[in-house]
């Protein structure tokens, strides 16, 4: 696969200039004043496919690839974003096929489908141009094959879903297994993405990036749920990966703020004392919240005008995450009401922190008296 990575961008260099040629009113005049050019273009891909060539026909081994940071960085969000595109694509389908907003839906859902397609052959692939590494694994490429087949069926149903006048209930059973499938084994390959940045020592914030931008994704997974659950195909199942999708969400916002001990399938999150991301992420939660009422309330209207909404302020809050030491922002200008909230807040804090000290010298003492008393 690095072997093809290779082959692919000298390709794209010799196919720019082709396409040149192709498009020009005078090929021959250019081709003479683009020999050099063609020519030097050519060589190294003879060279990449030579070597692609015999690793297809004697087979090839290499060791595992060292990534930089930037590589980890940029390889890692790019393909966690193929997950996210890929939940909204089938938020899309269901918004369609439940006949809410379906022009404007229609004309979005075609032109996702294709970028997720090329999204997801360079996961698979890599991209020179961007800074996107091959799979550091094979482990890693194996679940992104898998979820790249997944999506290659899932998107010949939603090209069909686009086309038709009316979705039947077979059709949006197939796509709710297609697209569990396939970001299933996205979020298996983003977790060995982790474990992978973990054994390799790199200080790309590997495990924060993927959590992170996670969390879009399954706001968009939640609606897609409560779509998929208005539809009443499978009741049971729906409100389970809706529940799922609620409860991950919220696991991992507290563990953004709070912080989380290193184990072994992940390494430690420091807590975030970054007031201006601690106001980022409270300003995600109330939109959150906002969209599980929806999703519970099987609201459609809320659903597709507070996701876009919620997703926008977490996409914020990545970037924060990614470049903390470069986070800044104005001090927050409060209310009279906001305050006071606040004040009595912290009062509240004050007197649970005594309690709790009183509470624990009066069971201390008690201990010890008893104690004493025994050994009388």
């Amino acid at each position: 696969m690095r072997q093809m990575r290779d082959v692919t961008y000298d390709f794209k260099k010799l196919y720019t200039l082709l396409q040149q040629l192709i498009s020009a009113p005078d090929p021959q005049q250019l081709a003479s004043d683009l020999i050099q050019n063609i020519t030097e273009a050519a060589n190294p891909l003879e060279v990449s496919m030579k070597v692609a060539t015999s690793s297809f026909i004697y087979g090839a081994t290499c060791e595992q690839e060292v990534l930089t940071p930037s590589e980890w960085v940029t390889t890692v969000t790019l393909a966690e974003k193929q997950n996210y595109l890929m939940a909204q694509a089938s938020q899309l389908f269901m918004q369609i096929s439940l006949g809410y907003e379906v022009a404007s839906s229609q004309v979005e859902l075609t032109v996702l489908v294709e970028g997720v397609g090329t999204g997801l052959r360079n996961v698979v692939e890599g991209n020179q141009e961007q800074g996107q590494a091959t799979p550091p694994t094979q482990e890693i490429l194996a679940e992104l094959l898998l979820a790249h087949t997944a999506w290659e069926n899932l998107a010949l149903e939603l090209g069909r879903a686009v086309r038709s006048a009316e979705v039947s209930a077979a059709v949006v059973a197939e796509v709710a297994r297609l697209s569990n499938t396939a970001m299933t084994k996205m979020d298996k390959a983003m977790h060995l993405f982790v474990l992978a940045g973990q054994a390799a020592g790199t200080t790309a914030p590997v495990y924060v990036i993927d959590i992170t931008t996670r969390q879009r994704s399954l706001v968009r997974q939640l609606a897609y749920s409560a779509m998929l659950q208005k539809h009443g195909t499978s009741a049971e199942s729906d409100l389970d990966r809706l529940n799922k999708a609620r409860e991950s969400f919220m696991k991992a916002h507290w563990e953004l703020l709070d912080g989380a001990p290193e184990t072994s399938e992940h390494p430690a999150l420091n807590d975030t004392t970054n007031v201006c991301i601690i106001r980022q992420m409270r300003e995600v939660l109330t939109y959150f919240e906002l969209v599980d009422i929806a999703a519970l309330e099987e609201n459609m209207a809320d659903l597709v005008r507070l996701v876009p909404l919620t997703t926008k302020s977490m996409e914020v809050a990545v970037g924060q995450y990614e470049h903390v030491e470069a986070v800044s922002c104005e001090s927050a200008q409060l209310s009279p009401e906001e305050w006071q909230g606040l004040l009595l807040e912290l009062g509240r804090l004050r007197r649970l922190s005594q309690q709790v000290c009183i509470d624990f010298f009066l069971n201390s003492t008690s201990a010890e008296t008893l104690q004493d008393a025994r050994g009388l």
